[in-house]
C-alpha cells in the first residue's frame, strides 16, 4: 500500500518572471506564498534559527511528488536528491550563470510536515551573493530542453556523469583556487575521456585549444580561451603541489577572475555535450 507524500526544496537566490512551471506531471517550480515560507521557518523549533536563516529571501521551491510504502515510509524524505529535482537544479546552473543553491528540504504528506533533510542538518546557511538567478520567460523553453535532455544523460550519456558531478560539486562547495582544480579536473574528464596516448603537453594549452574550438566564434575569442586555460592549468598546478605562497603572490588577482571564466567556460561546453 502506498501514500502521497511532497517534498519542498527552497531555491535560495532565486526569482522569475514565471509564476509556476510544470516540468513533467511530478516536479514544479513555483513562487511561494509569504505565509507557506514562514510555516516552514516554525516547522522545526529546535532549529527555527537556522531555518529562518537559510530561508530568509527564498520566492521559489520545487515541489516533487512520489508515492512511498507506508510500512517503509522513511523518516526522513528530501527532494532535491531525486534525479527530477537534482536534474531541475542543474539544468537551471547549466542554462546561465546565477548563484541559485538548495539549503534544505522539507518533506509533507496528509498530515503536514513531518521530515527534513539537506546537504547538512542543521540545514546549510546560505553564503550571500550579488549574483542572483533570474529565470526569464523567454528562457522557459531553453530550460524544459535542457531539463528534458538531462534525463537521458544518466542512460546513454555516463561519461558526462563525473563532469557533471564535478560542475555541482565545486560549484556549491568550492572557493576560488580551489574552484579551478575541481572545474579544470572536470575538463580532464571532458576532453581527455577517449584518448588513449598520452596527454597533449603542456595540458593547460591542450585543453585550451580544444575548449577554444567548441566555443570560440573568432581566432581571437579561440586564443583568450587558450591562454586562460595556460593560466587556470598553472594555477591547478600550484595548488594542488601546496605552492600557495607562489600562488597568492604570481596569481592574486587571477584568483578573482580566472574561477567565473573557466567556470562559465564548462557550463557552455557542458550544455553543449548534454544537448547534442
Amino acid at each position: 500500500m502506498s501514500e502521497k507524500i511532497v517534498a519542498i526544496v527552497p531555491l535560495n537566490n532565486f526569482d522569475s518572471n514565471v509564476e509556476s512551471l510544470d516540468l513533467d506531471d511530478r516536479i514544479n517550480l513555483r513562487r511561494a506564498s509569504e505565509g507557506e515560507i514562514q510555516k516552514l521557518k516554525e516547522s522545526f523549533p529546535d532549529i527555527r534559527g537556522h531555518l529562518k536563516i537559510a530561508l530568509q529571501n527564498v520566492k521559489y521551491v520545487l515541489e516533487w511528488n512520489a508515492l512511498v510504502w507506508i510500512d517503509d515510509k522513511p523518516a526522513i524524505v528530501f527532494g532535491h536528491l531525486s534525479p527530477e529535482v537534482t536534474d531541475t537544479i542543474l539544468a537551471l546552473r547549466l542554462l546561465k550563470s546565477g548563484d541559485v543553491t538548495v539549503s534544505c528540504g522539507f518533506a509533507l504528506d496528509k498530515n503536514g510536515i513531518y521530515g527534513l533533510s539537506g546537504p547538512s542538518l542543521p540545514p546549510m546557511l546560505p553564503i550571500p551573493s550579488g549574483n542572483t538567478y533570474f529565470l526569464k520567460e523567454e528562457e522557459i523553453s531553453s530550460f524544459i530542453i535542457l531539463w528534458k535532455k538531462l534525463q537521458y544523460v544518466h542512460y546513454d550519456k555516463l561519461h558526462l556523469k563525473f563532469p557533471l558531478e564535478q560542475f555541482t560539486r565545486t560549484f556549491e562547495g568550492y572557493f576560488g583556487e580551489e574552484k579551478i582544480v575541481g572545474y579544470m579536473t572536470a575538463f580532464e574528464s571532458l576532453l581527455f575521456h577517449k584518448i588513449k596516448k598520452p596527454i597533449p603537453k603542456p595540458i593547460g594549452k591542450a585543453m585550451g585549444i580544444a575548449v577554444g574550438m567548441l566555443l570560440g566564434n573568432n581566432q581571437n575569442e579561440r586564443l583568450k580561451i587558450r591562454d586562460t586555460f595556460e593560466t587556470a592549468y598553472e594555477i591547478r598546478n600550484l595548488t594542488v603541489h601546496g605552492e600557495i605562497e607562489g600562488l597568492k603572490k604570481k596569481y592574486g588577482k587571477e584568483l578573482l577572475t580566472i574561477p567565473m571564466n573557466i567556470e562559465d567556460y564548462l557550463r557552455r561546453v557542458l550544455r553543449k555535450f548534454v544537448e547534442e
